[in-house]
């Protein structure tokens, strides 16, 4: 049998190496440098690897267990063991002969979702890939009139209460449209929940094809590295596979070096915390339109992350200059690089080395890295809110 579109991954080079990183700190060099020696002096990656809670706690009455909320840090060696169930859902597209499949996403994992999928080009004309984060009527009555039912697949990712309003809702479609049975149906929808949500077991019960169970309960910024995140890449037609290889040199990296300098997570997060403190309260992402699903997710990371801290972040896709404000001495910028693409942000890269402003530089070679800079900025995120005392958004579990 022809092996089937979604299942001819997109080529990707074979390599583990990890995307270099260059931070210019500009008038903060001298406290960087000090906040990273005391960063070592405290044994700080060896606690944070430890999940040793008097990192995060700010005071002596807080006995929160934060390890409890650090089981991110071991997700791409566990989602490494699950491929096997993404790729048997790809060989049941393959069988079934499916032409569209369409995503129905919560808000709080529609980024998750989209992380890869705008990063990546569907290689196949012949599938379609479509990714909602609602279903009322209107949904529906397209649904109905636009797609092929019987030649597509569903996948709902969400909380297992809103998975099981629209499965429902779906099941009333394909009855009226009599385009297949309810039993048949069911074969062609895939579920992605949280592990301890008790209506899996009523979703379950209802013959769905494909439940994905993500092995942790996990805050919404650590979903693309889940079956939220990785799910839509393989049927986008990236190497998940690869890409999660990838992100594992980034965790032995970020784990093995104790010296702070060369811990890629938690220099940049060192560094970016400590920049923040001295008075930057501005973030710029620079980055190519060609990463704009990673960049959405990373602003959303920061957001989120520093929001109590009064941090304004900003994304700059394709960086045109009539939407630069330099806006006086407050920002730290980030600029990615595609490598081997131009430079859109090259003049707004000059005009804030030349003003003096931190930067920080990364290059992407290649799309299957983009789940070592997820990995990157996680670290980074966490290790700069242990240094400012903001770990709440950052920790708390998704509640489902």
């Amino acid at each position: 049998m022809e092996k089937h579109p979604l299942l001819k991954n997109a080529p990707g080079k074979q390599t583990t190496a990890i995307s270099p990183q260059k931070i210019r700190f500009g008038q903060y060099e001298s406290a960087v440098e000090m906040r990273y020696a005391q960063m070592q002096r405290k044994r700080f990656v060896e606690r944070f690897w430890e999940k040793d809670a008097t990192l995060w706690r700010q005071n002596a009455a807080d006995e929160t267990d934060y390890g409890d909320a650090l089981g991110w840090l071991h997700l791409p060696e566990m989602m490494t063991k699950k491929v096997p169930l993404i790729e048997k859902y790809l060989r049941d597209i393959q069988s079934a002969d499916i032409q569209k499949v369409v995503i129905f996403a919560t808000p709080e994992r529609i980024l998750a979702v989209s992380t890869f999928l705008q990063n990546a080009k569907n290689p196949s004309p012949e599938i379609a890939l479509s990714v909602l984060h609602f279903m009322d009527a209107d949904t529906l009555s397209n649904l109905k009139t636009s797609f092929p039912l019987e030649k597509t697949s569903f996948v709902f990712a969400g909380d297992a209460a809103r998975n099981f309003q629209w499965i429902k809702r779906l099941f009333h479609l394909y009855e009226i449209s009599a385009a297949l049975s309810p039993e048949q149906f069911a074969k062609q929808v895939a579920v992605i929940g949280s592990p301890k949500n008790p209506m899996n077991k009523l979703v379950e019960r209802h013959g769905i094809g494909q439940i994905f169970i993500d092995p942790l309960d996990l805050n919404s910024h650590y979903l693309p590295l889940s079956f939220t995140g990785l799910l839509p890449a393989a049927m986008a037609g990236l190497d998940v596979r690869e890409m999660l290889q990838r992100s594992k040199s980034m965790v032995k990296l970020c784990k093995r070096s104790q010296a702070i300098p060369e811990n890629p997570g938690v220099a940049l997060g060192g560094a970016l915390g400590e920049i923040i403190r001295q008075g930057r309260s501005k973030i710029m992402l620079l980055m190519p339109g060609r990463l704009s699903g990673f960049g959405n997710w990373l602003a959303h990371l920061l957001s989120e992350g520093f929001d109590e801290m009064g941090v304004v972040v900003r994304l700059l896709l394709d960086c045109k200059i009539n939407e630069f404000d330099a806006d006086g001495e407050e920002i730290v910028f980030v600029h990615y690089t595609f490598a081997g693409d131009d430079n859109p942000c090259a003049e707004i890269e000059q005009l804030s080395i030349r003003a003096g402003h931190p930067i920080v530089n990364l290059s992407i070679d290649d799309f299957l890295n983009i789940g070592q800079e997820i990995f990157r900025w996680e670290i980074a995120a966490a290790t700069a809110a242990i240094i400012l005392g903001v770990n709440t958004a950052l920790l708390k579990n998704l509640t489902e």
